[in-house]
């Protein structure tokens, strides 16, 4: 279970001003939703990926609401990785880049910066080179082209043993002349059901491309999605001393 620890060195009355505990709660919310249900939000199972949808939107639309009220930059973050999360990439940078503008030079909420940065980075670069399944994706279908154009020459051959076959049967042929059309007749078979072996073969990969594409993007998303910040120590100066928070899985 995730909780965020506050911990009051030197406490003082004023320390109180400097916290929102609704800005708080709702962050640790979000870290909750965020570990308990975002890598089975592009999950293979329909029905659960579904819930998790609708319980990371619900949170995400609360962190915004409460972002809104407070204006407590932490919860960028949480609104981006959530954003992230709902294949928001574009609302999710936006976040990440307003809460690294707000804390890049801070020792506050260190770890999170850090994370921040990376999760950027790597949105960064999918933007810059496209969809990494891309490649698959074409390869695939270059494949599935060439068995369909396999499986064309197939038939053509298989249509000409066929004529062969039915010129033999309308009327009477020299020897010479029927072993000739015979042996025509034989090879385009032939090449037929080498074409058609192949024509399959091509299709198999092709299927096996797209799959193994799908699979590998499907992992890599909910890797990304899911990859779970470093535990927080962070120091946070207030007017009566000093709020030492701890953030991590217990």
């Amino acid at each position: 279970m995730l909780r965020l620890l506050a911990l009051l060195l030197l406490a003082a009355p004023a320390q109180a001003a400097d916290r929102d505990e609704a800005a708080e709660a709702t962050a640790e919310r979000a870290q909750q939703v965020w570990e308990e249900d975002c890598a089975s939000a592009s999950g293979l199972n329909t029905t659960l990926a579904a819930r998790s949808v609708a319980r990371v939107s619900t949170v995400w639309a609360d962190v915004s609401e409460e972002l809104e009220r407070s204006r407590k930059v932490y919860l960028l973050y949480w609104r981006a990785v959530l954003a992230q999360c709902l294949d928001q990439e574009e609302r999710a940078m936006e976040d990440l880049r307003a809460f690294l503008a707000a804390r890049n030079d801070s020792n506050l909420w260190s770890d999170l910066v850090d994370d921040a940065k990376r999760r950027l980075a790597r949105l960064d670069r999918a933007e810059a080179g496209g969809d990494p399944s891309a490649g698959g994706v074409v390869l695939g279908g270059v494949l599935a082209g060439s068995a369909a154009v396999t499986a064309g020459l197939s038939g053509w051959r298989w249509s000409t043993a066929l004529g062969v076959a039915e010129t033999l049967y309308e009327g009477p042929h020299s020897g010479s002349d029927r072993v000739t059309l015979g042996q025509e007749g034989d090879d385009a078979a032939l090449q037929s059901y080498v074409l058609t072996g192949v024509a399959s073969g091509i299709g198999a990969a092709a299927a096996v491309t797209w799959i193994a594409t799908a699979v590998v993007s499907s992992r890599d998303r909910r890797a990304s999605k899911a990859r779970r910040p470093s535990p927080v120590l962070a120091a946070v100066p207030s007017p009566g001393g000093v709020i030492v928070v701890v953030a991590g899985r217990w």
